[in-house]
């Protein structure tokens, strides 16, 4: 991992199983690449014992494995207190919570690593919001209409 640095490697991503945060704190130590949690935080128990054991400096949020927006909200707090940076991720999800995800990442100071909203890239046919996401050179406009920005 200390030659893919040197490389120009600039965040690894969960890189020891999700229960080892003993481990991913003593990796931490060593190097001098940003580590970031994905499989290891499902709640904000689990941001809060990520944060007493030094175990990340990027904190992957997912609105549809942490439970929803308000727990989202809740880690994103945590993080922000412990002063850790913020990812929003996606899942295979729809249009619909890709938005939700759009928004918290807009919304958050502390989101500075770039999302990964590529849900509604990886199924073949999106019912409910077919047309919301129209990148342009990388960049998705943060919908400004009621609620998540959408009619269904």
């Amino acid at each position: 991992m200390a030659r893919m640095a040197d490389a120009g490697l600039s965040l690894l991503e969960q890189p020891l199983p999700h229960w080892d945060l003993a481990g991913l704190a003593r990796l931490r130590e060593r190097l001098d690449v940003p580590v970031m949690v994905d499989e290891s935080i499902k709640s904000p128990q689990d941001a809060l014992e990520i944060v007493r054991r030094g175990a990340a400096d990027v904190l992957n949020i997912k609105i549809l494995k942490v439970g929803g927006l308000h727990p989202a909200l809740r880690i994103a707090a945590i993080a922000d207190a412990a002063g850790l940076a913020v990812k929003i991720g996606s899942m295979p999800e729809l249009g619909v919570a890709t938005l939700a995800a759009l928004h918290l990442a807009a919304a958050l100071p502390g989101a500075t690593v770039p999302p990964d909203l590529v849900g509604p890239l990886l199924v073949r046919e999106e019912p409910l919001a077919p047309s919301v996401f129209t990148a342009v050179d990388g960049w998705v406009d943060v919908p400004t209409a009621p609620g998540l920005g959408h009619d269904l």
